[in-house]
């Protein structure tokens, strides 16, 4: 049985954190779209404004469905959830902890552990 890295653990980690975020988030938005489309004043200001809504709401639930099974695959050294990683990674490459989670997954002795049959 492969040893489990730490690193790969505290990424595990944050995705399962950042599912959560992003789901709370999500569930703040439904009121706020509804509160927000009663006090709209004309029929294109509603649809501007329901339209970011519903991409806000959609953003969120779907970091949410691609960060658990990431999370999930990572704690089971799978290859794919390694380059699932790398690729939220890259999509929230504006702050400095994607950077760092490219870096460290594209490591050596980190790919090594996700080699199959070690």
């Amino acid at each position: 049985m492969r040893e489990q890295s730490e690193g790969v653990t505290l990424i595990a980690v944050y995705h399962l954190v950042l599912a959560f975020v992003l789901l709370c988030a999500g569930l703040a938005i439904l009121p706020a779209a509804f509160g927000a489309l009663q006090e709209a004043v004309s029929p294109r200001e509603a649809f501007g404004l329901g339209s970011s809504l519903f991409f806000s709401f959609l953003l969120t639930w779907g970091g949410t469905i691609l960060s658990v099974p990431v999370a999930w695959g990572l704690l089971r050294r799978k290859e794919w959830a390694r380059w699932g990683a790398i690729l939220l990674a890259i999509v929230g490459i504006f702050a400095l902890y994607p950077v760092l989670i490219i870096l460290y997954l594209r490591q050596e002795n980190v790919k090594r552990a996700f080699e199959p049959g070690l």
